[in-house]
């Protein structure tokens, strides 16, 4: 079995599709997988006051991908971890260009590369942080905010190719466990409960860009006139790994990477208001009956 190794640099592409709300495209949802089965939901909040004119704006990454080293021989080791040294990544995926043939159990003609595809730098995923906010003086300054992700089982066990996002940890690696994963970003895993599916407990803190970049003091610089946003942002570099179960002589075939999840992501800041306000669920939900004219 011949193999492959090819890189192909998608930074340009991944760059102008990452902005919030940010999750994978359904069209590139691969073949048999199911986009997000909820539908398109509509949400509606209400905040008072809000001084800050908060713009917000953060680059995520768009892919995830891994790729298990296994074996025909005999091997009850667990697959552990990237550190383990069983899992190519970050983003990393396998391309079958020629499958193996059934006669007489040939497999000599088959071919197979492994593709680095993503947007990693130094193997390491970048968030970058656009958001602004006035100060007291109403000049825009950068707005530090917390990103979240949570991931969804969408679709079919089939159409997953049998792969699927759970909570474990290391006492969990049984053969029971075979194809089931778990990633984290800088060892924050997502294994908390939410929103039907799992998502860290504790968001990525980023760092707010500096508005004046390249300017004095209250300058606004670095920021765009037009949107508000900060022109050059401010990127923090992430670690991605994934815990995958099962054992290495469970991993015996060569299987070409299909999509298997979607992380759905969340950018959020506190809001500050200058008044004292009443908040909900303590307070009843407004109502017409609450308006005074």
């Amino acid at each position: 079995m011949k193999k492959r190794f090819t890189t192909a640099l998608l930074a340009g592409a991944l760059a102008a599709s990452m902005a919030i709300p940010t999750m994978a495209d359904p069209l590139d949802a691969g073949e048999g997988a199911v986009p997000v089965s909820s539908g398109t939901e509509v949400w509606a909040g209400i905040i008072v006051e809000d001084e800050l004119d908060a713009k917000i704006k953060v680059e995520v990454p768009t892919l995830f991908a891994f790729v298990v080293k296994g074996t025909i021989d005999a091997n009850g080791n667990p697959v552990g971890t990237g550190a383990n040294g069983n899992i190519y990544l970050p983003d990393v995926k396998v391309k079958v260009t020629q499958p193996s043939t059934a006669a007489n159990g040939d497999t000599q003609d088959a071919i197979y590369n492994l593709q680095t595809v993503g947007y990693a730098s130094d193997g390491k995923l970048p968030f970058t942080n656009y958001s602004t906010k006035l100060d007291a003086n109403g000049k825009r300054k950068g707005m530090a905010v917390s990103v979240n992700g949570n991931i969804k089982n969408e679709g079919t066990d089939a159409s997953r190719k049998y792969w699927t996002h759970t909570t474990f940890d290391k006492a969990d690696e049984a053969r029971t466990n075979f194809k089931h994963y778990n990633v984290s970003i800088d060892d924050n895993q997502f294994d908390t409960v939410a929103a039907g599916g799992l998502q860290m407990k504790d968001g990525i803190d980023l760092t707010e860009p500096d508005a004046d970049m390249g300017g004095a003091a209250d300058s606004e610089a670095n920021v765009d006139a037009g949107t508000g946003y900060a022109v050059v942002g401010e990127t923090y570099y992430a670690n991605f790994d994934v815990r995958v179960g099962g054992e290495l002589e469970q991993y015996k075939q060569v299987e070409e990477s299909a999509k298997i999840g979607t992380i759905v992501w969340t950018i959020s800041s506190e809001a500050i208001v200058s008044d004292a306000v009443d908040t909900a669920p303590n307070m009843p939900n407004l109502s017409v009956d609450d308006v005074t004219p």
